[in-house]
């Protein structure tokens, strides 16, 4: 059965997996259709013409890629036409990479792009993003010149040519389509990625908040890591700044992610290093990234530095710290026996070769290509998964076991602290009986009768349920109280005052009180006493109470026989483990002793029962309730 849970558990997982694949493609769909119902098509528009470096500089003919060397400066001057014509109103597209632009019309300014004073003072540039504006009316006989300044020369060498290669005209849905299409498995796999980091910080959730399972630090920090490494790889600029147009936010987002995959890659691969020295090293370097993290910041907010100032620093430090771990991994995998620890520690290896092999990538072309790490990160992830599936369904058998255990030691515990009650209701039973047979045998008869007929239809079913009807209950009361009345007569005098009687609790609660409250109370008098049980209906539980006027006792005090009072500490006990009840006894010496069971409202416990379960109830001659057989 637990194996069974386990794998339902598990099952699930694939199904929100799939369903979120369906989501996703679905999303696509929609946005294909969109794109269809503009009714315009995005249209690549290529710039013939020259460039030059400066104004002075000589004139060049713009074919391919503009080479590096000839740009000097931080400037680009474009001049010439476009390859098709650009009616009234269509969107011009341009993708903008950390620079400013200024674009004449028959030497007429119609745009300009990334100006002191469009952007925040405390950076150098926009950043990397998308920018459109509506075509006054251009035809391929138009003059066209476009001055491109550079806001990091020297650092961004590739800004002209990406800009050069990305100026569309028509509906932005449909640019936006063509660029998700240009990366739908880059997408798909930074989504599915995402998905699988979200359901293992699920379930190791589930785990540890729920069932209550130990679940080791590094699990969350590996979940996070993959969180982090999708939402890194899913943001490219050519498509998530038509989704979302605020290019620094963008930007920040996507810098603070490549920030926490590393801190988590370090946290997560630290658990799996056993040696003291090696730990204490790579514990140093999650504190130094945490602290480059908050200088970073500080530097960016405070205007003092910009990312591409601090890039090639960033990147050499980060070289280290992908290193270090990678190598303590290394001599690690040779020592650990455990098939899942290699499996991991192999795939954290792989991921530190490809993450290093991206930041090199970077460190060259000042461009990320994502791919490699894409690559590595999808890979971790797959043995990731299957690795913390297999963690999570050896938890949740174990807690399935644990719980299983729990039960029957609870079970054990009720069935114990009712086979204590069973017996000492019998010998009182059965002493009363003994009582009558010499001095009123036709009485004893009748209690034998009535002692028989108890033993025959409710003792099976004390023992089989968790939960009676209050009916049931009273019933046993009703067979004790008859044994009881034919010893003592009329100085035992019973009533009941039943508000609410449709519920449910666990056998052998009320009658051991009513127990006590007869021998221990009303029949040490001489003149004897009576006991009243009611009943009342409370917002949120039901309270049941059982009073006495007799003798009273002190309720911590034992028993002649050296025990303190069995009935009470047992009711008290399954009530609390059974339905989460209490039970509160006061009793004052001369005056009598209450006693007060409060159950609260629990589906088919102490809530309304069906009327098919509860006995028929009429008034016997004694005046004390009967049930019809």
């Amino acid at each position: 059965m637990a194996d069974e849970h386990v794998m339902g558990r598990s099952n699930w997982v694939f199904i929100f997996l799939g369903v979120c694949s369906l989501f996703f493609l679905t999303y696509v769909a929609v946005l294909s259709g969109r794109a269809d119902r503009t009714g315009e098509p995005i249209v690549r528009i290529e710039f013939i013409g020259t460039y030059q470096t400066s104004e002075s500089g000589p004139a060049r003919q713009v074919t391919g890629d503009i080479p590096v060397t000839e740009t000097g400066g931080n400037q680009l001057i474009l001049r010439g036409r476009f390859s098709s014509d650009v009616p009234v109103n269509t969107r011009l597209h341009f993708y903008m990479s950390r620079m400013t632009v200024l674009m004449k019309l028959n030497g007429q300014v119609i745009m300009s792009y990334g100006l002191e004073g469009e952007y925040l003072p405390v950076i150098r540039s926009v950043g990397t993003e998308w920018f459109s504006l509506a075509s006054p009316g251009i035809s391929i006989d138009d003059k066209i010149e476009i001055i491109i300044t550079d806001s990091y020369p020297g650092i961004y060498k590739a800004s002209y040519d990406i800009f050069l290669k990305n100026i569309y005209g028509g509906d932005g849905n449909a640019l936006l389509l063509n660029q998700v299409s240009a990366n739908i498995i880059r997408i798909g796999a930074a989504f599915l990625i995402f998905i699988m980091g979200l359901s293992l910080l699920a379930s190791m959730m589930t785990l540890k908040f729920i069932m209550k399972a130990s679940v080791m630090s590094g699990y969350f920090s590996c979940a996070m890591l993959l969180i982090c490494g999708s939402t890194c790889t899913f943001i490219d600029y050519q498509y998530v700044t038509l989704l979302f147009p605020d290019a620094f936010m963008v930007n920040m987002l996507d810098y603070l992610t490549q920030f926490f995959i590393v801190e988590f890659l370090l946290a997560y691969l630290y658990h799996y290093i056993r040696g003291p020295g090696p730990r204490l090293f790579i514990k140093v370097l999650i504190y130094i990234w945490s602290a480059l993290i908050l200088v970073y910041y500080f530097l960016l907010t405070t205007g003092m530095r910009d990312t591409f100032q601090v890039l090639d620093t960033l990147l050499l430090v980060s070289v280290i710290f992908v290193v270090s771990p990678a190598v303590f991994l290394f001599i690690e995998s040779k020592a650990h026996q455990d098939r899942r620890t290699r499996w991991v520690i192999r795939s954290g290896i792989l991921l530190a070769l490809f993450a290093l092999a991206e930041i090199i990538n970077c460190y060259i072309t000042k461009q990320y290509w994502i791919v490699l790490f894409q690559f590595g990160l999808m890979i971790f992830t797959v043995i990731q998964f299957f690795v913390m599936m297999d963690y999570a369904r050896e938890k949740l058998k174990k807690a399935r076991e644990t719980e299983l255990l729990e039960n029957e030691l609870t079970r054990s515990r009720i069935g114990m602290m009712i086979s204590q009650i069973q017996p000492h209701f019998l010998y009182n039973s059965l002493a009363a009986i003994e009582g009558l047979c010499i001095e009123e045998p036709a009485l004893a008869r009748k209690a034998i009768s009535s002692f028989a007929h108890y033993l025959r239809g409710n003792i099976d079913s004390v023992n089989g349920a968790e939960f009676i009807h209050f009916s049931q209950e009273i019933q046993h009361i009703n067979y004790y109280l008859e044994l009881e009345k034919t010893r003592f007569g009329e100085r035992l005098k019973v009533s009941y005052d039943f508000q609410t009687e449709d519920f449910f609790l666990p056998p052998l609660t009320v009658q051991p009180l009513v127990e006590n409250a007869v021998r221990h109370g009303v029949t040490k008098k001489r003149s004897g006493g009576s006991v009243t049980v009611s009943t009342k209906d409370a917002e949120n539980s039901i309270i049941i109470v059982v009073n006495d006027d007799g003798r009273g006792f002190d309720v911590a005090a034992k028993m002649e026989d050296g025990r303190v009072h069995v009935g009470i500490e047992n009711v008290s006990q399954r009530l609390a483990m059974q339905c989460g009840g209490t039970l509160v006894i006061e009793s004052k010496i001369g005056r009598g002793t209450t006693a007060v069971i409060t159950l609260p409202r629990l589906n088919g416990h102490a809530g309304p029962a069906r009327k098919s379960l509860r006995p028929d109830l009429t008034a016997s001659p004694t005046g004390s309730p009967s049930f019809r057989q």
